[in-house]
C-alpha cells in the first residue's frame, strides 16, 4: 500500500510537472525543452499535488496522514490530480491569443464538464468518500414486538467510535422525522444532551447522520417523533458506508452554468455588439434561453403542486370551467347554512367556530355573495386555458400546468423586453451580447419567477400569467417604434398586440393595470410630435391601440356586474380567508412596516441547510396586519434595482435616449403597487412578484444608460 501512495504522488507530481513544461513552451517564444526545468519550476509542479491533497482532506474530512494507506482515498487522490491538471491544461488553452471561436467553445464545454465532475465526486460525494471504508454494525436486531409500540429506544453498541447512524422508515405518509440522538462516549457517562436531525421520505441522503463523539461508545438512544411501529422503521445501523451516486441532473445544470459563464469571456460575447441578425448570437440567446427555461421548468415540475392540487381549495379555477359550461358564474359548492344565517361571514374567528359546532365545512378562500361561492382570482386563465382543456379533454388542468406555460411565456418575453429597450433607448453597439444575456437572466430571476415556480399553486397563476402577459406586451409596443417611421401597417400590428396583452394581463390580476400607463411617455412622441396616434392620419392605429382595453374592460365590467351588481367589484373584499377584507380600508400606520419588509429587508442566512430563512415580521402596528414570513426584500431578490439610486447621475443621458420618464414612471408603479398589495392583501411573499419586475425594468433602463 506504502507502494501505490508513493506511485500516486509521483504520478501526480509528473502531471504538475507536463502542466508547467506546456506552460513555458506556449507562453516562450524560444524552443523548451525538459533540459530546461529548473527547481524553481519543480517547486510550481509541486502546487499541485498539494492543491490535489488539500482538497482530499476537506472530501474526506480528516488531516490524518493515514488516509493514504486506503486504496479508495488514493484512487480518489489520483482522480483529483488529473482533473486539476486537465483544468489548468484547459486554462492555458483559452488564454492563448488569437484562439479561434471553435476551439474557444469546446475548451470552455471541455472546463466546465471537468469542473462539474471534481465538485459532483469531491464535493456532493464527499459523505461517501468519508464512509466508503466503514465497517457497518446493524441494529435492527434490536428492535423487538416489546419495544416497537415505544418512541425511545436504547442500542447497546460494541464498543466502537460512531462515525455516523443510519436511520430507514417506510411509512409514506409521513414526509419527514425529527430524530433526537444521546450518546454515551469516552468524555461522558451518562447520555449526553439530546442532538436532533430530520431525516426526510424522499430524500435518502438525509437517512446517513454523521457523528462526532469524543471517542469510542457502547450505547446510544434514539428518540423518535411516533412509535417504531407508527414509523415502520426497517433499518438501523452505525458506521454504515453512503452509496456514492451521481446526479446526472445536477452534473449538467453545473456545466451549463459554468460553461455560460466561460463564455462571456469569449470575444463574441465580451466585445461583439448585440445583434440579432449574427447567427452565432442567435445561437447563444437561444442556448441561454434554454437553459433558463430548463432551470425554472425543473423547480416546477419538481413540485407536488404540479400534477395535483394539494389542497383542496385550490381547485377555484378548476370547479370555475366547469360552471361556465353550465352556464353559472358561481362555484357549484353548497353553502353550508351557518355562513347563509351570519349578520357577518366574513368574521372569521365566529365563522371558525360555529363550522366546528356544526361540524360542518366551508369553501376557504372563495368569495361569498348572496348565498353563493365566487372565484375572486382574474378569469382570463380560466377562459384562455382552463375551459379550452375541460371542453376537449373532460378533465381538469393542474394549475402547474398552467405556471409551467406562462414561466416559460415571461421567459420568452423578457428576453424579448431587453432586447426590445436597448434598440429603444441605447445605441446598439453599446451593449454587447454578454451584457444583454447578463441583464436578460437578471431581471427575470429578479422578476419573482423563482418563488412562482416553487410554489405553482392557485395563488401563483394570477401572477405569473399578469407578468408574462404583460412583459410580453411591454415588449410588442418597444418593438412597434422600429416601424413607425418605415411601416404604419406593422406599427399598428405591433401596437394593437401589445394592447391585447397588457388588457389580458388586467384579467389575470387587476394590479397590472398601472403597468399601461408606461404608454404616456412611451408614446409621448408619437402623439405630440409625429402625430402617429392620436391624429387623423393615425386615428385607425389609434382605435386599434385603445380597442382591446375596451373590449376586455367591457367583458371584466359585465363579469363584476353580473356576479357583484358593480362593475368594478372583483369580489376581493368578499373574501373568506383569515380576516375582514371588507373592513380592512386604508390605514397609514400599515404603510412603515410593509415598505421595509417588501423593499429593504435583508436576507436571513445561516449555516443549515437549506441555508436561506425567512424573516420574522416584527411590528408594533396594533391592529389587523395579514403577515406570512418573506425571504427577504425585493431590493435583495433583485439586487440590479440598486441601480436606481444611480439614475439622476445619468439623468441628462436618460433624457436624450427618452427613457429617463419611463424609468420614474415604473419605479413609481411599483412603489405604488406595493402599497396597494399591503393594504388590500398584506405582507406576503408571493406579492413581491406584483411589483419585482416593475423595479428591476426601470433599473435595467438606467444600467442600459450607464
Amino acid at each position: 500500500m506504502i507502494l501505490l501512495t508513493v506511485i500516486a504522488i509521483l504520478f501526480s507530481f509528473a502531471l504538475s510537472l507536463g502542466i508547467v513544461f506546456i506552460k513555458k513552451r506556449r507562453s516562450s517564444v524560444e524552443k523548451i525543452c525538459l533540459k530546461n526545468i529548473n527547481i524553481r519550476d519543480c517547486f510550481e509542479a509541486l502546487i499541485y499535488p498539494f492543491l490535489s491533497l488539500i482538497i482530499l482532506f476537506c472530501a474526506v474530512r480528516n488531516f490524518s496522514p493515514d488516509i493514504f494507506f486506503h486504496k479508495t482515498y488514493i484512487l480518489i487522490f489520483v482522480f483529483i490530480s488529473v482533473g486539476i491538471s486537465l483544468l489548468r491544461l484547459i486554462l492555458i488553452l483559452i488564454k492563448q491569443e488569437n484562439i479561434s471561436s471553435s476551439t474557444f467553445f469546446i475548451s470552455a464545454l471541455l472546463f466546465s464538464f471537468a469542473l462539474s465532475m471534481l465538485l459532483e465526486i469531491c464535493v456532493f460525494n464527499s459523505r461517501a468518500i468519508q464512509s466508503s471504508i466503514y465497517e457497518s454494525v446493524d441494529l435492527t436486531n434490536q428492535i423487538t414486538d416489546e419495544n416497537k409500540t415505544s418512541a425511545s429506544l436504547i442500542f447497546e453498541i460494541p464498543n466502537v467510535e460512531i462515525k455516523n447512524i443510519f436511520i430507514k422508515y417506510e411509512n409514506k405518509e409521513i414526509g419527514q422525522i425529527n430524530v433526537g440522538l444521546m450518546f454515551v462516549d469516552e468524555s461522558n457517562e451518562l447520555f449526553t444532551d439530546s442532538y436532533n436531525r430530520v431525516v426526510y421520505q424522499n430524500a435518502p441522503a438525509s437517512s446517513y447522520i454523521p457523528t462526532n463523539l469524543l471517542g469510542k461508545s457502547d450505547s446510544i438512544r434514539v428518540i423518535f417523533p411516533k412509535t417504531i411501529e407508527e414509523l415502520e422503521i426497517s433499518s438501523i445501523s452505525i458506521n454504515t458506508p453512503r452509496p456514492f451516486e451521481l446526479y446526472v441532473s445536477r452534473i449538467i445544470i453545473l456545466t451549463l452554468i459554468v460553461f455560460f459563464f466561460m463564455m462571456l469571456r469569449e470575444k463574441t460575447f465580451k466585445s461583439e455588439p448585440l445583434s440579432f441578425r449574427n447567427p452565432k448570437h442567435i445561437i447563444a440567446i437561444a442556448f441561454c434561453l434554454f437553459l433558463t427555461c430548463f432551470c425554472v421548468a425543473k423547480f416546477i415540475l419538481d413540485n407536488d403542486y404540479f400534477a395535483i392540487n394539494i389542497i383542496s381549495h385550490h381547485s377555484q379555477l378548476q370547479s370555475l370551467a366547469k360552471a361556465f359550461c353550465d352556464g353559472k358564474l358561481y362555484l357549484p359548492d353548497e353553502v353550508p347554512q351557518f355562513i347563509l344565517d351570519m349578520e357577518n361571514p366574513y368574521d372569521a374567528k365566529y365563522r371558525d367556530h360555529l363550522a366546528i359546532t356544526n361540524n360542518q365545512t366551508y369553501h376557504w378562500d372563495a368569495a361569498y355573495f348572496n348565498g353563493h361561492y365566487y372565484v375572486y382570482f382574474g378569469v382570463i386563465p380560466v377562459i384562455l386555458l382552463y375551459l379550452p382543456y375541460y371542453l376537449m379533454t373532460g378533465k381538469d388542468l393542474s394549475n402547474g400546468s398552467v405556471v409551467l406555460i406562462f414561466a416559460m411565456i415571461l421567459i420568452a418575453s423578457i428576453f424579448l423586453l431587453i432586447y426590445a429597450m436597448i434598440r429603444r433607448f441605447s445605441k446598439s453597439s453599446s451593449i454587447s451580447l454578454g451584457e444583454y444575456l447578463l441583464l436578460s437572466l437578471t431581471v427575470t430571476f429578479g422578476s419573482g419567477i423563482v418563488f412562482l415556480g416553487c410554489y405553482p399553486d392557485l395563488y401563483a397563476v394570477p401572477i405569473i400569467s399578469g407578468l408574462a402577459f404583460s412583459a410580453l406586451g411591454l415588449a410588442l409596443w418597444l418593438i412597434s417604434f422600429k416601424f413607425e417611421d418605415s411601416s404604419k401597417k406593422l406599427f399598428t400590428a405591433c401596437i394593437t398586440l401589445g394592447s391585447i396583452m397588457l388588457a389580458l394581463a388586467v384579467g389575470c390580476r387587476p394590479q397590472f393595470a398601472l403597468i399601461s400607463f408606461v404608454a404616456i411617455p412611451l408614446f409621448w412622441n408619437s402623439v405630440f410630435k409625429k402625430r402617429t396616434l392620436f391624429s387623423k392620419n393615425g386615428a385607425w392605429s389609434t382605435i386599434l391601440f385603445a380597442l382591446p382595453y375596451v373590449i376586455v374592460a367591457a367583458g371584466l365590467m359585465w363579469y363584476n356586474y353580473a356576479r357583484f351588481g358593480s362593475p368594478f367589484d372583483f369580489g376581493a373584499s368578499y373574501n373568506l380567508t383569515t380576516n375582514d377584507v371588507s373592513n380592512r380600508g386604508f390605514v397609514y400606520d400599515r404603510l412603515g412596516t410593509g415598505i421595509f419588509y417588501y423593499l429593504v429587508q435583508p436576507y436571513v442566512i445561516d449555516p443549515i441547510y437549506p441555508f436561506l430563512k425567512t424573516s420574522y415580521i416584527m411590528t408594533s402596528y396594533m391592529g389587523v396586519t395579514i403577515k406570512q414570513d418573506i425571504y427577504g426584500g425585493v431590493l435583495f431578490q433583485s439586487p440590479l434595482i440598486i441601480a436606481l439610486f444611480a439614475i439622476f447621475f445619468v439623468k441628462n443621458d436618460m433624457k436624450k435616449a427618452r427613457s429617463f420618464y419611463t424609468a420614474i414612471l415604473l419605479a413609481a408603479i411599483g412603489l405604488i403597487t406595493v402599497i396597494v398589495d399591503l393594504q388590500m392583501g398584506g405582507i406576503i411573499q408571493r406579492y413581491v412578484s406584483d411589483f419585482a419586475l416593475i423595479f428591476t425594468l426601470a433599473a435595467a433602463l438606467v444600467y442600459i444608460a450607464i
